[in-house]
């Protein structure tokens, strides 16, 4: 209990230190656990472990929550394409070095199979606090996490029964996906009629989803699978609109609660041995660097994604998941391996979970979009100069889109789409409308546009990261820019563009519809 009370008081220093400077908080938390686990007794190892076991538990229920299938609809082929290549490619290269290593060939498998899945607890947060997870590219990621957490468990609960005869293995196969199938059922037929009835009684919400949490881990430990996966399948029966919305927001306290433990529990774990660790580690993380962004770039444009959406969903994908931890403790307490196997998945998932913030930071992602997007002009014909003046030009489609072509066409002035989702720059070219493919925070692709010779540009783009290259760009031009917050008109307004308030825009729709209804009258 003063392990646990110390691991408490650590991450709340943790919290308020992110706070105050302003910067993510899961490296905070796993440094300040790194620093902890340096000055913990060797003896109480073992109880870092169970709390490391309790708080994945629970926040894989969390996670669980938030995969709504619905949300991705619309990116089903993607994610597919998406995720198993990356899934497949980082496994086999996992191998390859492990093999190179001189580690067994058994091992080599555990290894390559650890560092195969990205982490969904770090990406959703990190997705969450960049305000990205409801953008193109943060859809897709989402997307790719829930199905490599579902080829991920379905592999574990296989390995689990290792080295049992074969149709024992497939047997734990088949025992996920019942479980699986049990959640979807549950998912779209009992809890939303559940939450619907209880929707005012917080407390009876937050006691039982904790009882489906407990019910799910309890079949999982029937079924001889590990207990997570029970815990994440709890959560995603609990994932359909709105049930999710509902419980996320009476949940999420209790969610950050075990978040933090997690974290600092996660960075104490890691014991260093000797040297060679960190150089096994390193090689390894190095696998799940490169190949995780170059494969997932590869078929995100073959898939018609814009440059920053492939090059951002590459590298939020690029860490080792925590279920590899639930792999490693599973292999250790069933005697698979040795104690260095969990140290150097917790190792290489610490090393690629800090590095995440580095690889998807505007900068790093601005470099290469700007280094290596250039290429793409060249070799593709669809991008030529467009000889536009005084022209209107619609930056990033969007909902919007549909609504403002038929109001500018009838003012008489050309339009120019730029977009960066390949499907609807498809579905506007067909409809005879001139469109760029690209993204439209790229100066080059403002170029392509005239933009500095048109009439005037609608953004409508969601983060003012992406706007403010097109308000340096056309200072002469007049600029109007869709914005959700005061904070982002005042900002538009500073750099010379016209802020246009979706609120404001959304409130004096309503009170329209209001008028022309019979709800008044």
């Amino acid at each position: 209990m003063t392990l646990l009370a110390i691991i408490f008081g650590a991450s709340a220093v943790a919290y308020f230190g992110s706070v105050a400077m302003r910067i993510p908080r899961i490296p905070i938390l796993i440094i300040i656990g790194f620093v902890l686990g340096t000055i913990i007794p060797t003896e109480q190892q073992i109880s870092l472990r169970d709390h490391l076991d309790l708080s994945l538990t629970f926040l894989l229920f969390g996670a669980g929550i938030e995969l709504n299938p619905k949300k991705f609809k619309s990116q089903t082929g993607s994610i597919y394409w998406v995720g198993l290549v990356q899934f497949f490619t980082i496994l086999i290269g996992g191998i390859l070095m492990a093999l190179a290593l001189d580690f067994s060939l058994e091992v080599s498998i555990f290894l390559g199979f650890g560092l195969s899945a990205s982490s969904t607890l770090a990406v959703l947060q990190f997705l969450r606090q960049k305000h990205q997870s409801i953008e193109p590219f943060g859809r897709l990621v989402v997307g790719v996490l829930l199905l490599q957490d579902v080829v991920f468990m379905t592999g574990m609960a296989a390995i689990s029964r290792w080295p049992a005869p074969v149709w024992e293995l497939f047997l734990g196969a088949i025992y996920f996906l019942l479980l699986g199938g049990l959640a979807m059922f549950c998912q779209r037929t009992f809890f939303p009629r559940f939450i619907h009835k209880y929707a005012n009684d917080v407390e009876f919400l937050v006691l039982g989803s904790i009882s489906v949490c407990f019910a799910f881990v309890g079949l999982a430990r029937a079924l001889e699978l590990p207990l997570e996966i029970g815990a994440f399948l709890a959560g995603f029966s609990l994932a359909k609109f709105p049930t999710a919305g509902v419980l996320r927001g009476v949940l999420s306290s209790f969610f950050g609660f075990f978040g933090g433990i997690f974290f600092v529990t996660l960075g104490a774990s890691i014991q260093i041995t000797d040297w060679s660790l960190l150089w096994t580690g390193f090689a390894l993380s190095c696998v799940v660097w490169v190949f995780t962004p170059l494969s997932v770039f590869v078929v995100s444009r073959i898939r018609r994604r814009s440059w920053r959406g492939a090059l951002s969903a590459g590298f939020y994908l690029a860490q080792t998941s925590e279920l590899s931890l639930v792999l490693g403790l599973t292999c250790v307490r069933a005697e698979l391996v040795d104690e260095s196997f969990f140290n150097i998945l917790t190792f290489v998932t610490i090393m690629s979970i800090l590095a995440t913030p580095v690889l998807t930071s505007q900068r790093w992602i601005d470099f290469l979009l700007h280094s290596f997007s250039r290429f793409d002009r060249i070799n593709h014909p669809e991008k030529v100069k467009v000889s536009m003046t005084d022209h209107a030009v619609i930056l990033g489609f969007g909902d919007g889109g549909p609504h403002l072509i038929r109001p500018i066409k009838e003012s008489g002035y050309p339009i120019l789409v730029v977009e960066d989702d390949g499907r609807v720059v498809d579905q506007l070219r067909n409809l005879k409308l001139n469109c760029l493919f690209g993204d439209a925070g790229d100066p080059h692709i403002l170029k392509l546009a005239n933009l500095d010779k048109a009439a005037f540009a609608l953004v409508s783009m969601r983060r003012f990261d992406d706007i403010k290259p097109v308000l340096k760009y056309a200072k002469r031009v007049k600029i109007f820019v869709r914005v959700f917050e005061d904070s982002d008109a005042a900002k538009v307004s500073g750099l010379g563009g016209i802020p246009v308030s979706s609120a404001h825009a959304a409130a004096v729709a309503l009170e329209k519809w209001l008028d022309n209804s019979s709800i008044t009258k």
